[in-house]
């Protein structure tokens, strides 16, 4: 084998080794992109395309409360509700409610408790800059106490859903919601106390999160979230009896979003799950269990 034949076949190597290391290193991006959007909740709204409302954040570094305040903030908003009925002379009356929700796509999806909403003529809603929006119901699912309202906007800013799977007792907690319906941008802070708490909330049974970061009447709907800003739960209820302080709990977003995705897929079918009220205002008075609105 002359010198130069020598030199072809050991160049003719090289290059094949190259092209070889070149695709494996494009099937590892390729593999890495699809692992990175394995946990991407896609719902679909009638014949609408597909479209992304959890989006897994960059949970490389922790935030600052005050940096979560300022990320998830924008997101948080103020509802309430007008609702009509007859008093025992069957006379029409009105009465009002208030609660908190959360902001999960750009074009204006919320998420908020059944129980903020349920029986509800009109629904108001108030972002953090103050814009008020007049909100459809899209659908609601009485067990889970969960809802989804749909106001008329795009570009909106949107909260960040987590993996709730991954808490563990002991991190930090971060509760942003509208405490009395007056006191919008409220932030509290604690810590997760248990993951997995089953409770009697009215007349249903719910595992959902316990926190000692403070909640009140108003904050039903609002966030819970993690140390990176994720929404890792929705408030939704807290024990109000003498001598009990720091008892909040909040659904699990990880049991949120396939609900969330079945009202949107459905949209008032969805409602046909709800006729069972789990905001009976003489239940919730009689249990030491109270919705936080």
């Amino acid at each position: 084998m002359t010198n130069r034949l020598k030199t072809g076949v050991i160049i003719s190597l090289i290059c094949f080794v190259l092209l070889g290391a070149a695709g494996i290193l494009t099937t590892v991006y390729y593999v890495q992109r699809a692992l990175e959007n394995a946990n991407t909740v896609k719902i679909t709204n009638g014949t609408s395309p597909a479209k992304v409302v959890n989006v897994s954040a960059d949970t490389s570094e922790k935030l600052t409360v005050a940096e979560i305040a300022k990320k998830v903030g924008p997101a948080i908003v103020s509802i309430d509700v007008e609702s009509t009925g007859r008093d025992f002379f069957g006379r029409a009356v009105s009465s009002t409610g208030s609660g908190s929700g959360i902001i999960f796509s750009e074009d204006g999806y919320i998420i908020t408790n059944n129980h903020v909403i349920e029986g509800a003529d009109k629904v108001n809603v108030k972002l953090a800059d103050g814009t008020e929006y007049s909100a459809t119901l899209v659908g609601r699912n009485a067990d889970k106490d969960l809802a989804v309202l749909k106001v008329d906007a795009k570009g909106l800013p949107f909260a960040v859903l987590g993996d709730s799977d991954k808490l563990n007792v002991g991190e930090m907690a971060v509760a942003l919601g509208d405490p009395l319906g007056k006191l919008s941008g409220t932030v509290t802070t604690g810590i997760i106390s248990a993951t997995n708490r089953e409770l009697s909330v009215g007349t249903t049974t719910m595992n959902l999160l316990q926190t000692d970061a403070t909640v009140n009447p108003g904050n039903s709907g609002g966030a819970l979230c993690n140390e990176y800003g994720e929404v890792i739960g929705v408030v939704n209820s807290k024990v109000s009896a003498t001598g009990v302080e720091g008892l909040g709990f909040a659904i699990p977003i990880n049991d949120v979003k396939p609900v969330i995705t079945q009202i949107i897929e459905q949209g008032s079918a969805a409602e046909s799950a709800g006729e069972d009220s789990v905001n009976d205002p003489d239940s919730a008075a009689r249990s030491e269990y109270r919705k936080a609105a």
